[in-house]
């Protein structure tokens, strides 16, 4: 089997995909990554085939974009969606176009869910949308955290019981794309999309027995139901076609060692506090958050590691006790840390809780939101928002931190056994056989 996985955002998010197509090359089939040319050194240091799409300068173009003040600016989604579907969507589909043969499986992620559909569609390819975080399980019973006031729990169950909110989202944050959508699919003779409901982004649109579901993440983190508790519409996607592997807990180590600089400080300045923001998240306040953030260590007389690929980033003239890094493999520096504060990216979340590592989540975008209530919800790690991220509030909550793993150093040792246990190896296996039972499901009815 040719398998196509095509992997759009931040670094990130392109390390599960990494980790997946590992495993299944190591089945025997053939995996070709699909992603931003900047990707290609990565991925093919973990022994895959790359083929380059033009990703990675779209994504930099989309973000110029998504400025917290004007996000909810018509024209300024209409331009987001432009620019997505001529510098993203368009070079994947291609792409797929060019390398698709009649033994191939499709598989995208999240920022692809649109064309990734459209791909399935035109090329007539069975598909796999991969969920790399809960946030897309939309549900009257559980509605995602997707903003700091958490707006859709403060929504009357008996409204999203009524399925009001698909049909909002669809005319708010999907109605934008259609437009431009409809225009590109046009060009390759596919019939223009007039409702597509937020919960079936990664549906194949007239063809239900190509879609499938991928979670990476365990049941125990947040479990699949139905898309609505009442009153649920046929297109849903039914929950025997999703399956919650579990945590990929990609691994650089082989790549990233702890350098001498780093073990002298280690030395030095033992479990420094780790502050990082994930590998792609572009905010003006940056400098400022690590500025509060050494402050903060100053006053708890406590060390620090600030991580970020961006050297402008850092605070000028640092003390002694705090090191400042481009990149490190997490898995390799979270055991010689006491805390990490960061931007509740998934694979850092899992990464931390597998070290036994307290957290504190500062959610600003995206998925953030809904990950620091879940991270919240197991009782390993607490918030504060970036509105609130001032030198005493930090203090507060590095020492209540502190204080609670010292305390109950027990509920962190069960949650990292659980994590590892459901993830990893066993994450990529339970992936695998997903795929491959459903490519031969898919096969059968084909043949039939």
């Amino acid at each position: 089997m040719r398998i196509l996985i095509g992997a759009a955002g931040t670094g990130g998010d392109l390390d599960p995909f990494i980790t997946l197509g590992q495993g299944l090359q190591a089945r025997g089939h053939e995996v070709i990554i699909i992603s931003g040319a900047a990707y290609r050194e990565r991925v093919e240091l973990a022994g895959l085939a790359f083929h380059a799409a033009a990703l990675d300068a779209a994504n930099a173009k989309v973000a110029e974009y998504l400025d917290e003040d004007t996000i909810v600016a018509k024209k300024m989604l209409l331009n987001v969606a432009d620019r997505m579907v001529n510098l993203v969507f368009a070079p994947f589909f291609d792409a797929v176009g060019v390398l698709a043969n009649d033994n191939t499986l499709l598989i995208y992620g999240s920022l692809l869910q649109f064309v990734g559909a459209s791909a399935s569609e035109k090329f007539n390819l069975p598909a796999i949308f991969v969920n790399l975080a809960p946030i897309g399980f939309l549900s009257a019973l559980r509605p995602p955290r997707v903003s700091a006031d958490d707006a859709l729990n403060k929504i009357p169950a008996l409204i999203l019981k009524t399925r009001l909110l698909p049909h909002l989202i669809s005319l708010f944050v999907i109605g934008p794309y259609t437009k431009p959508l409809n225009q590109w699919r046009a060009k390759y003779g596919l019939a223009p999309i007039r409702f597509y409901q937020y919960n079936n982004w990664s549906r194949a649109f007239d063809v239900p027995d190509k879609r499938r579901m991928l979670c990476l993440f365990p049941a125990w983190f947040a479990k699949p139901i139905h898309a609505w508790s009442v009153n649920r519409l046929p297109e849903d996607l039914p929950l025997n076609s999703i399956e919650t592997a579990g945590f990929m807990l990609h691994s650089q180590a082989s790549h990233q060692t702890l350098t001498p600089e780093i073990k002298l400080f280690l030395e030095k300045y033992p479990r420094p506090v780790l502050f990082t923001f994930g590998t792609g998240m572009i905010w003006d306040g940056m400098k400022n958050f690590f500025q509060v953030s050494v402050e903060a260590c100053q006053k708890l007389n406590l060390p620090a590691i600030l991580l970020s690929k961006n050297s402008q980033d850092f605070p000028d003239n640092l003390p002694a006790h705090v090191l400042c890094l481009n990149f490190i493999a997490l898995e390799t520096l979270l055991p010689q840390v006491c805390l990490i504060v960061h931007h509740v990216g998934i694979g850092t979340l899992a990464q931390a809780m597998v070290a036994k590592v307290p957290q504190l989540a500062v959610p600003f975008r995206y998925d953030q939101f809904d990950n620091a209530t879940r991270l919240c919800n197991l009782g390993v790690g607490d918030e504060l928002l970036p509105t609130d991220y001032t030198v005493e509030n930090l203090v507060n909550k590095i020492a209540a931190g502190l204080k609670d793993a010292e305390a109950h150093p027990e509920k962190y040792a069960h949650l990292a056994e659980l994590t590892q246990q459901s993830g990893g190896a066993h994450a990529v296996e339970k992936a695998c056989d997903f795929i491959e039972k459903f490519y031969r499901e898919y096969k059968l009815k084909t043949i039939v």
